[in-house]
Formats: C-alpha cells, sequence, structure tokens
C-alpha cells in the first residue's frame, strides 16, 4: 500500500482506491475490521485528517460500516431490497420484526395531530426492529387510531404485518401517502441500531387511511443507508 505524492491525484483519493481494491480483490472480506485510522495514517506517512476523510467516503459508498466503540469493518455486499418488503408490504420471513414496544395510552399533542383525533385519545403506539438476519437494519415507530382498531393486541402484531394485522379486523384500508426525507441518527438510534451518532439514515412517513378516509396508522420508519439499496418499481 504505498501512495505517489507525485502524482495530481488527491491523496485521499489514493487511499480511497487502495482501500477499495483491498475490497473488492477479496484480501479484505466482509467482516474484517480495518487498521484504525491513525495506524492507517502512520502507514501511508499521511494526516489523520486524509485518512478519516477517504473511510468516511468508503462508508458513505457502503463499502464500510462503523461500530461505536468496536472500530471500522469491510460492509456485506449490496444487495438490492425492494422498499415494500421493509415498508411491511412483503415477507415477514424474509425481514421479521423484533418488538421493543406496544401500549396503549393517551394519544398527546404530536400522535393526535397524526392521526387526526383529540389529545386524550387513544392510540396504539408500537415501536419495532426490522431485521436482517441478526442485524437491525431499521426502526418503525407506529401509532394506531385504536378507537377503529379496538381488537389488534401485541399478539396480534407479533408475526405479521402492520396491513395485514388490520386486515385480519375486518378492517378495509383506503390509501396510504409516504414521505421520503434524510436525517442523522440521534442518540435514540445509535443505541437501537448499533450505529454511529450523525449517521446517514432513509426516514420514511407513511400515513395510512380508511376506505371512509379517517387515518388509521402513522409510522415513521428509520432505515440504514449502508445496508442496502433500494428501489421501487411501479406497475400501470
Amino acid at each position: 500500500m504505498k501512495l505517489d505524492k507525485g502524482l495530481p491525484i488527491p491523496l485521499y483519493h489514493q487511499v480511497i482506491e487502495i482501500l477499495e481494491n483491498k475490497i473488492t480483490n477479496g484480501e479484505w472480506k466482509v467482516g474484517d475490521q480495518l487498521p484504525t485510522e491513525n495506524e492507517l495514517a502512520k502507514h501511508f506517512s499521511i494526516s489523520n485528517i486524509t485518512v478519516k476523510r477517504a473511510v468516511h467516503e468508503l462508508v458513505d459508498k457502503g463499502l464500510l460500516y462503523r461500530q461505536r466503540g468496536k472500530g471500522t469493518f469491510v460492509a456485506p455486499q449490496f444487495k438490492e431490497a425492494e422498499m415494500y418488503k421493509l415498508l411491511s408490504f412483503g415477507s415477514e420471513k424474509e425481514y421479521p420484526h423484533q418488538t421493543i414496544k406496544f401500549s396503549i395510552e393517551e394519544a398527546g399533542e404530536e400522535a393526535a395531530k397524526w392521526l387526526n383525533i383529540s389529545n386524550i385519545d387513544k392510540v396504539i403506539n408500537l415501536s419495532r426492529l426490522k431485521m436482517d438476519g441478526n442485524k437491525p437494519v431499521g426502526v418503525e415507530h407506529i401509532y394506531l387510531n385504536y378507537q377503529l382498531c379496538p381488537t389488534v393486541t401485541q399478539e396480534s402484531m407479533e408475526n405479521q404485518l402492520i396491513y395485514d394485522a388490520l386486515k385480519a379486523e375486518n378492517i378495509k384500508l383506503g390509501r396510504t401517502k409516504i414521505d421520503f426525507s434524510a436525517l442523522n441518527a440521534s442518540d435514540a438510534e445509535v443505541e437501537l441500531l448499533n450505529i454511529e451518532k450523525g449517521t446517514p439514515l432513509i426516514s420514511i412517513q407513511r400515513t395510512t387511511l380508511t376506505e371512509k378516509d379517517q387515518v388509521i396508522e402513522f409510522s415513521r420508519f428509520l432505515l440504514c443507508q449502508d445496508h442496502a439499496q433500494y428501489s421501487i418499481e411501479f406497475s400501470f
């Protein structure tokens, strides 16, 4: 691993190319831990800032990932995962959930606004991790209008997707609206997803209405960007 400081190519670009080659040619395998940034800087005889920039770009490309308190590792190969599967439209077996909260409580100001109900109306507050094998790849926070689905229980949600559970209660769904944005991981996501604070996440907000145009569900789904590429396909 050598840099050519006489080339007009920025040093961090050269570092990226060297590290990426080690990954793509199999010298560094999935799950292998990289040398520390200090060690890489010493090896290349360059500044820590230059190494940090190169590593950061490889994390953004999905070739590396960081684990808080442990270090930087070679990421699994990208796989394309249809967005609908991760958004609770697809296979629970392929992307199972792990429930971390289920409660029936007063809506409060924020949930009341989302569900178009009063602050003291009841909601089902459900939070769960979306898993890919043993790795959490997203966290889903769901609020359901309890008045519209009073027979829904934690058990009925445990091994079912949200829409399947609602349909099982003979609730007729009408339409849904999905909004996408990007944000950085907060302390809560750091703890749940075992990622570093500030890690980029995809935020997906979903509002679902019944066929009578009553808001029955509001959910916010936060996905790790370094896990997969996502695509949406529409048929007309």
